[in-house]
């Protein structure tokens, strides 16, 4: 039930710009996806995925397991070997669920997952547990911050390391079969005071409730993107300024309609259904001041987008060989280092960081509504073009007089040209 996706080593177009997926199948160095395999589930969706020294953590989520606790599974970068780390019956722990959210606060005595709400067939969660990545525990914040104002799940979760505090927006909550969605933001430094969450008062225009949006920390703000409510989904990118200069603000970066250039699809129109949860979550990151984005295609694939948040436009990243969309994966991104007889671009470029994803369910657009396998994807980052590419254009930019343009210069322009418009994510 597992299959491995890793940049193609073979394929030309990488050199040109294009980044590549190819599928391993079950040949996966060093057990990577064995733990997928040994829980023998069928499906994963609903989870998060967060990098945490040195590992890629996969935590709850929807599929088959034994243990009514949380199940949660790290895959080691370096060696890509899977760890079952689920605790115990007895040990504490949060319950099974879906849907939570977690964010990753590095702190001096080592990284800490927070981890907010979700729900299972039974119970909105709204309470908010800790997890020391080191010594791999659980624990309880303080008593006032032990739960949420609000139950709920798919909200997104984010950690403000210069005010230490953890950040909660939007989210959905099943009232006896429709869902309800929220426009909040949610704050509490839940390492360094015993103070309540709280509602922060926000200033300007508030992007409209949703959930299975994302959020992101940059540059003293917190982007948010995309989501859904009960009527449609959105491909909208907000801005909710962290700088501490008066209240926080909101601002919508894209102009209405999708800003310039071509946003993201998503569904326009969703039909509400009780209990029910279209699937749509997409991911998100962010590399100086461009927002890249994993959604899909017109053709029900995954696909890259990137939007520059000074320019405010749109533009796709070109892939090959993408894998069939299912929302509700997660995804992060993860460094790698090149080694003897992995797959790597075999351009000669370094490969410094890759895109994981993992797991996922098909959505009812587009597809008969169901769950698929659990699968493991692996996308490198090429940080310059091929040495050949770099060849050809240097011997055409010589001029009559034999100038070459300069180092910078010809940077630039083979970004433009081969679409390296996110070459190095940062983590």
């Amino acid at each position: 039930a597992t299959s491995l996706f890793y940049p193609s080593a073979a394929m030309a177009a990488h050199s040109a710009g294009l980044r590549a997926w190819q599928i391993h199948g079950n040949s996966s160095p060093a057990g990577l996806g064995g733990a997928v395999t040994a829980r023998g589930q069928k499906s994963t969706y609903g989870h998060c995925t967060v990098i945490a020294d040195g590992a890629a953590w996969v935590i709850g989520g929807i599929h088959k397991q034994a243990s009514s606790k949380i199940s949660m599974h790290a895959l080691d970068i370096a060696s890509g070997c899977w760890t079952d780390c689920t605790l115990a019956d007895s040990e504490l722990s949060p319950c099974r669920r879906w849907g939570h959210s977690v964010c990753l606060a590095r702190r001096r005595d080592g990284p800490h997952l927070v981890l907010c709400g979700g729900f299972d067939n039974q119970c909105n969660y709204a309470d908010v547990w800790l997890f020391d990545v080191r010594r791999r525990t659980w624990r309880r914040p303080r008593r006032a911050q032990r739960a949420l104002p609000i139950n709920g799940a798919y909200h997104s979760a984010v950690f403000d390391s210069i005010f230490g505090q953890a950040l909660v927006f939007g989210g959905q909550c099943c009232v006896g079969g429709p869902y309800e969605f929220y426009d909040h933001v949610l704050a509490a430094q839940i390492f360094d005071t015993a103070e309540a969450w709280k509602e922060l008062p926000v200033v300007g225009q508030r992007p409209p409730a949703r959930g299975q949006h994302v959020a992101v920390i940059a540059d003293r703000e917190m982007i948010v993107y995309g989501g859904a409510d009960n009527r449609r989904g959105f491909n909208d990118v907000w801005s909710l300024s962290l700088r501490g200069e008066g209240p926080p603000a909101w601002t919508r970066l894209d102009d209405a309609g999708g800003g310039a250039g071509l946003p993201p699809i998503v569904e326009e129109r969703l039909e509400s259904q009780a209990f029910q949860v279209d699937s749509c979550r997409p991911f998100a990151a962010v590399s100086g001041r461009t927002l890249v984005v994993l959604g899909r295609d017109e053709n029900m694939r995954f696909a890259l987008y990137a939007f520059d948040m000074d320019d405010r436009r749109w533009r796709p990243i070109p892939t090959i060989d993408a894998p069939d969309w299912r929302g509700n994966f997660a995804a992060c991104v993860a460094p790698v280092a090149p080694a003897a007889g992995s797959c790597s671009p075999g351009n000669g470029a370094l490969v410094e960081q890759q895109l994981l994803v993992f797991g996922g369910h098909r959505t009812s657009v587009g597809h008969r509504r169901g769950v698929v396998s659990s699968f493991m994807v692996s996308m490198g980052w090429s940080c310059q073009p091929s040495p050949l590419l770099r060849r050809m254009f240097l011997k055409a930019s010589v001029g009559v007089a034999d100038v070459r343009l300069p180092e910078e210069s010809v940077r630039r322009v083979l970004k433009f040209l081969t679409g390296h418009v996110a070459n190095r994510f940062h983590v």
